[in-house]
């Protein structure tokens, strides 16, 4: 017992001292870094040293591939306007329906005898019934049975 009790003694005033590397065997997995103002600064380690103040490279957002170039935010990707033949919904440049007029930007428009239903152009008289011996027809932008 005298004994254990001496090499607890001697154990704390001569302490071993071995460094984490030679546990880990890699120097890459203690790294000091210091970072100041967006990643400018240097990463140390005890071997070697990186720098970072290399120039800061801006990442830029790409949009829509229909998005007109004059239109597209390159910052945060979002279109204003798309080329003709498209319209905007959703950030996106949707393809012109059928039987509309579209001008790039975040609407279209329905051509004559066409009414808009949700993302479509129906015909003025699609789905009208009329009574037996009568028949749906355009006439001045209206459905009139006839």
């Amino acid at each position: 017992m005298k004994k254990l009790f001496l090499f607890f003694i001697l154990a704390g005033f001569f302490p071993l001292a071995i460094q984490a590397e030679q546990i880990l065997q890699s120097s890459e997995s203690f790294m000091t870094a210091k970072v100041v103002k967006l990643g400018r600064g240097s990463v140390n380690t005890g071997y070697s040293s990186i720098n970072l103040s290399a120039e800061y490279t801006e990442l830029l957002e790409e949009c829509d591939d229909n998005c007109l170039e004059s239109s597209c935010n390159r910052q945060t990707g979002v279109c204003s306007a798309c080329k003709p033949g498209r319209y905007l919904k959703n950030n996106l440049c949707l393809a012109c329906p059928d039987n509309a007029t579209c001008s790039g930007n975040s609407s279209f428009k329905c051509n004559a005898s066409y009414r808009k239903a949700g993302e479509t152009c129906l015909g003025l008289c699609s789905g009208v019934s009329c009574k037996s011996g009568f028949t749906a027809t355009v006439k001045s932008d209206q459905c009139c049975c006839s």
